[in-house]
């Protein structure tokens, strides 16, 4: 079946919309316009030979600090095909196009945030596979873990009592002291403060992205899906020092993106949203991310557990100018720091 992709416009807003009910259901309408409006990505439309709409695919623009070097690279987003044109032939027209477009708008390089099903079509074309992003998983009670048995049935409830007491004393939050001098604030929306840290971070990582307060203001503080929270660590002086983003769904607190200075930084934010985690009754926290070992180390001392995910990383180099972003280490799992601020959905 002959198929065509064509440029979307602000008439086929209603289309996509209907694409995305079918094919990407969690996708609020809202989103649209952030992303593509606001956000300024740009989508095509996949059409079969009636001209009906079929699929879509979208690119946004992204920037990154590369060893400190600041390079504006592209992502690709919502690539969906309807059922009945679900062979490997339409999403390889869709995510050609991405690439062709990337090159038009002489982007280095473009990574993509996929499900297992995807991840074949991305490495046809010669995206590579970086790796998983992971899944950091706290248990703040321990009702959900203990054993369902009816014999247990009148042991539960004093038995979730002990082992929620013995979970909280063998957790380093429980006995963290705030420095002396350090402030702790709750905001909603960013200021020049973060272009700061966003700066001095990027010495600390290989592969950082846009982390400016701009950038943060559109993805967490203007999000029409979630509502975020952000811990702000300053010092005597007003000086940001760190910041964790999250919000609550369900039982479960979600850490959205941290950046801080020092790593004692990030244990003082840690102990700040688990302890307010607890009190708002939430059983566990959970943080999807790509991190160095160096933020790892201080989440296992936090009681958090590495799980399995099904989330990988794929980034595609023009040919051209593979070698030197090979030499730079791009495919190469461990340089990279990536959290949800760097994913365009938050479902």
């Amino acid at each position: 079946m002959p198929y065509q992709i064509c440029p979307t416009s602000i008439d086929d807003q209603q289309t996509i919309l209907e694409l995305w009910q079918r094919n990407l259901p969690t996708a609020a309408a809202e989103r649209y316009g952030w992303l593509y409006r606001e956000g300024g990505a740009c989508d095509w439309t996949l059409q079969d030979e009636r001209q009906v709409a079929v699929g879509s695919v979208g690119l946004m623009q992204r920037r990154f600090h590369i060893r400190d070097r600041l390079v504006t690279a592209g992502q690709a987003v919502d690539m969906n095909v309807d059922h009945g044109h679900r062979s490997l032939g339409p999403a390889l027209l869709l995510q050609r196009k991405v690439i062709e477009a990337a090159c038009e708008q002489d982007l280095p390089f473009v990574y993509g945030l996929c499900d297992r099903r995807s991840q074949l079509v991305l490495r046809r074309i010669g995206y590579h596979l970086v790796g998983d992003v992971g899944r950091w998983v706290k248990p703040l009670t321990s009702e959900p873990f203990l054993p369902q048995l009816r014999c247990w049935k009148r042991l539960r409830q004093p038995g979730c009592a002990i082992a929620d007491t013995l979970l909280w004393f063998a957790t380093s939050e429980a006995w963290q002291r705030r420095p002396s001098g350090a402030r702790v604030e709750v905001v909603d929306r960013f200021d020049e403060r973060f272009d700061a840290l966003w700066r001095r971070a990027a010495r600390r990582f290989s592969i950082l992205g846009d982390r400016s307060a701009e950038f943060l203001n559109w993805r967490f503080a203007d999000s029409p899906d979630v509502r975020y929270r952000t811990f702000t660590l300053s010092d005597d002086e007003k000086r940001l020092r760190g910041y964790l983003v999250y919000h609550f769904s369900s039982s479960t607190a979600h850490v959205a993106d941290l950046l801080y200075n020092e790593p004692g930084d990030l244990a003082v934010l840690l102990g700040e949203l688990l302890r307010h985690a607890r009190r708002q009754g939430m059983e566990s926290v959970v943080f999807e991310s790509l991190i160095p070992e160096s933020i790892a180390r201080v989440l296992k001392r936090y009681g958090f557990w590495r799980r399995p995910s099904n989330w990988p990383l794929l980034v595609h180099a023009a040919k051209a100018t593979e070698s030197q972003w090979r030499n730079e280490g791009l495919f190469e799992l461990q340089n990279w720091y990536l959290t949800r601020a760097d994913v365009d959905t938050d479902t």
